[in-house]
């Protein structure tokens, strides 16, 4: 027997309900939704909606702690949604995924019978080193640029702020950042987990590097007037990135 309940979503982002085997589709928005449900037990599924890879965080917000990423058109369960984030398993990671970064119904639901569960790609974890370094790396936010300095508080420029960063983790970098380009197993930028590497380079030589925060930013000690900050990546001098960690 099926019985009507009464869901309240409050701008939450499509996914596809799998229902007794029977496909679903659960419209969004604000108001309330009458929606039939199955006495059986249902999963709701998602399908990242990203060019690259989406973040998972511990809690819901985007300064949380990232736990995990899932590649684009990832598969997903969702369990629950909180102020625009959902809170969802993907292989073995737990955490919470932005909304806004989720397929439709349809388009979710079309992925999926196409690709089919088995085949399509699920999360991974981050390593707890990548998110310490990044919240160590973000205390000297709003500190001032030096051309030439090394220090985290008084001043360094784009090299010696990552030197110093990455030191601190017992980490050995080059002072400048062409030669730092040299270093550890070079991969392409898209590739980029949170705390590698990326240099900016014109004409092939390296002028520039930041620490990659994931989503298109990154963490940089970029010039007089700005200090060290968090910017959007400059995707048309980013030529290539690093991973130092492993």
């Amino acid at each position: 027997m099926y019985r009507k309940k009464l869901i309240l979503l409050s701008q939450i982002a499509a996914f596809v309900i799998l229902c007794g085997g029977t496909a679903v589709k659960a419209e969004v928005g604000n108001n309330l939704l009458a929606q039939t449900e199955a006495d059986t037990k249902e999963e709701h599924f998602a399908v990242a909606n990203v060019s690259t890879k989406l973040n998972i965080r511990q809690d819901p917000g985007p300064f949380s702690q990232i736990v995990g990423k899932i590649p684009a058109c990832g598969l997903m369960k969702v369990d629950g949604y909180e102020d625009g984030w959902c809170l969802i398993t993907s292989g073995d990671v737990t955490g919470y995924v932005s909304a806004d970064y989720l397929y439709s119904p349809a388009e979710s639901m079309r992925i999926i019978q196409t690709a089919g569960m088995a085949d399509m790609p699920v999360a991974y974890k981050v390593s707890p080193v990548r998110q310490q370094l990044i919240d160590f790396a973000s205390q000297f936010i709003g500190n001032p640029y030096v051309w030439g300095g090394t220090s985290l508080t008084k001043g360094a420029d784009c090299s010696g702020y990552v030197q110093s960063v990455y030191n601190h983790f017992g980490i050995s970098l080059p002072r400048v950042s062409a030669e730092q380009s040299k270093m550890g197993q070079r991969i392409s930028v898209d590739q980029a987990q949170p705390a590698d590497l990326i240099f900016y380079a014109r004409q092939g030589v390296v002028y520039h590097v930041v620490i990659n925060l994931g989503e298109g930013q990154v963490l940089n000690a970029s010039n007089q007037k700005k200090g060290i900050c968090i910017s959007n990546l400059d995707s048309a001098h980013a030529v290539w990135a690093i991973d130092v960690i492993g």
